[in-house]
């Protein structure tokens, strides 16, 4: 995961749900990555979140 995305995230979820939010913010953007992943028109966006441009399949 990138360090940027992670810190969008925690910024992000911690505005909507607070503290629980920010608990919850790596786990939720893990799964996005992995959706998007599995979504050959959405794989770009598992590349972006990736630290280094590559995801495992």
């Amino acid at each position: 995961m990138s360090p940027f995305a992670i810190i969008l995230s925690l910024a992000f979820w911690g505005l909507i749900w607070g503290i629980t939010g920010m608990f919850l913010s790596v786990p939720i953007l893990v799964v996005v990555m992995i959706v998007c992943a599995r979504i050959p028109r959405w794989r770009w966006v598992a590349v972006a979140l990736s630290k280094d441009g590559n995801i495992a399949d």
